[in-house]
């Protein structure tokens, strides 16, 4: 286990004590939070405080020596996905299920409304990856080349931030739209993964991708035979995604309250005169009820949704979520 000197060294990566580091992150924000609620800024604040509690008391060490060395201890590993409005200093880390894609249109949105690209219509994921307008101040970041943002101070500079959801909603969502949707190769790639996990050096036939009746515990299973490291991006753990232990955010935002949270940034972040998040449609919300979490989780047995929850624990302290009991049967 590391020390909590670590921890600090891991703060240290942005050139500054993490005394010092409360003190700068307060002042660079203050005028940007000045047109927001009192009570949304101390919710939001005591959401930071509380992952800094948590990386601390964990004493949880995500710092890596190198670009070059984690390349090479990890291979082609990515844990997760980062994009830089280099025009307004946004960094936001991309947890999927998690209204991610209409994070990056509404952030896409911002920067067409400057100008820095003519039109806003055909962006796909593929203009964040290679942009085909060298003008288009909107970049694409993976994991290896998060360790040089931070180890040039360059994280100092922007405003960073994600949101987060309750575990276990955002593991069955994944499922529904992974593994009970019809169609797409991507949807058949994650069903390709789940057979080679099942069936080991054995030949996977089209007809078995197709045939695929996965039940929700069976993916269960399946997460939980999954090393952390390895996890899909769309369940993998928060801490291990954004890596809020190396990264000091300004904004942390939840699914729960998602509307009055993407409200906030955009405020804080001074594009709310610009760009406005997308509503929730109605259906989506009855579609995301407790009765359909409590259809898909009392068929979980509690001995198994107990390891679930162990394997998410430092997501559910971390971000304060509550083991959901009462959708369990016993």
């Amino acid at each position: 286990m590391v020390t909590h000197q670590v921890y600090h060294n891991t703060v240290q990566l942005f050139g500054m004590t993490s005394h010092q580091t409360n003190v700068s992150s307060d002042e660079k924000l203050h005028n940007k939070t000045q047109n927001i609620s009192i009570t949304k800024r101390l919710e939001l604040e005591q959401r930071l405080q509380r992952v800094r509690h948590y990386c601390n008391k964990l004493e949880i060490d995500q710092a890596v020596e190198s670009s070059h060395d984690y390349r090479k201890d990890n291979g082609s590993y990515d844990s997760s996905d980062w994009y830089l409005d280099e025009t307004h200093r946004i960094a936001f880390c991309q947890v999927q299920k998690v209204s991610s894609t209409n994070w990056l249109t509404t952030l896409i949105s911002a920067v067409e409304a400057d100008g820095t690209r003519s039109s806003a219509k055909d962006v796909g994921f593929e203009d964040l990856v290679s942009p085909r307008d060298k003008n288009f101040k909107f970049s694409y970041l993976k994991r290896y080349d998060l360790v040089d943002f931070t180890k040039t101070n360059a994280s100092g500079q922007y405003l960073k931030f994600f949101f987060v959801r309750h575990p276990f909603e955002r593991l069955l969502s994944a499922y529904r739209d992974k593994f009970q949707a019809v169609g797409g190769w991507k949807r058949r790639n994650f069903r390709r993964e789940y057979l080679k996990y099942k069936h080991p050096n054995q030949p996977i036939e089209p007809s078995q991708i197709d045939g695929l009746q996965l039940s929700f515990k069976g993916f269960v299973q399946y997460v939980l035979d999954t090393p952390n490291r390895y996890l899909d991006c769309h369940w993998q753990r928060f801490v291990d995604q954004c890596m809020p232990c190396l990264i000091r955010y300004d904004f942390i935002g939840k699914f729960e309250t998602l509307e009055a949270d993407a409200e906030a940034f955009l405020r804080q972040a001074h594009l709310d005169d610009k760009v406005t998040f997308p509503k929730r449609e109605v259906y989506y919300s009855q579609q995301s009820s407790a009765a359909v979490l409590k259809r898909y989780y009392k068929k979980i047995p509690i001995r198994l949704a107990q390891k679930l929850y162990e394997k998410y624990e430092i997501d559910f302290l971390m971000f304060d979520y509550k083991f959901p009991a009462d959708l369990f049967k016993y």
